[in-house]
């Protein structure tokens, strides 16, 4: 087992917590000196969309570009600080991919945010994060982020 840090796998969604999580892996780059950061996007495939060809088809389109959008703007991000960065988009179930892609690429940290997808499509798919915690080879670290601890102020929790 490395006991240094040479490659960090960031998971993002577009949701406010991946988000922080990838400014936190900015962060560890700089502080630790990591010399390869993976961004990875992950176009879910799931029986959610099936259904009229020609809707999936279009929500498929839509979830693609937005996808890659989303993940040339982080890289973009990462690259502006300084940080040797690549992007990966996938396609399929993201607990799994985000898994397969860290064995692939022997990472040694996997920096996802607490929640992502919400609502209904959790009933389906799960939390992602506990999927990618139980599987993963290598050490994941879930980033709560500020968003996280104002929604608890805010609803009287500590």
């Amino acid at each position: 087992m490395r006991t240094e840090l040479e490659r960090i796998l960031v998971a993002i969604d577009g949701s406010e917590h991946s988000l922080e999580a990838a400014e936190f892996a900015a962060t560890m780059v700089e502080k630790y000196e990591i010399p390869e950061v993976i961004m990875i996007h992950v176009i879910p495939t799931t029986a959610i969309y099936e259904g009229v060809d020609v809707w999936r088809v279009n929500v498929m389109s839509f979830l693609e570009e937005h996808g890659k959008q989303l993940l040339e703007e982080a890289v973009e991000q990462m690259r502006r600080n300084g940080v040797s960065v690549e992007g990966v988009l996938a396609h399929g179930d993201p607990g799994s991919q985000i898994v397969k892609t860290a064995r692939k690429r022997d990472v040694d940290l996997i920096l996802m945010g607490s929640r992502g997808i919400t609502g209904l499509a959790s009933v389906f798919l799960g939390s992602v994060g506990e999927r990618v915690a139980r599987n993963a080879r290598c050490s994941v670290l879930i980033i709560r982020g500020d968003a996280f601890y104002a929604e608890q102020v805010e609803a009287g929790a500590e």
